[in-house]
């Protein structure tokens, strides 16, 4: 019984369906950013998270063709700004 991910792809290689591959590292990607990256993502989850909320609560005025019109437009140049 394989129980492993390592006993697995021993099994894969050894019936030629995986080609061989370096060890992957043993190191979690999480510990290796620096702690900034990481409040900087954790800033960026809350962040959103507020948005949603306020997102569903303008949702119910967007029945008006102008409303959405207006609201899309600056959606999208937000969006463009961004990328």
């Amino acid at each position: 019984m394989i129980t492993t991910p390592r006993a697995l792809l021993s099994e894969l290689q050894s019936r030629g369906l995986v080609a061989a591959a370096p060890d992957a590292p043993t190191s979690n990607a999480a510990h290796d950013r620096p702690w900034y990256i990481g409040l900087l993502l954790g800033a960026s989850g809350w962040l959103a998270g507020l948005f949603l909320p306020v997102f569903v609560a303008v949702v119910p005025s967007l029945d008006e063709p102008r409303v959405a019109g207006l609201s899309g437009t600056v959606l999208l140049a937000a969006a463009w700004g961004l990328f």
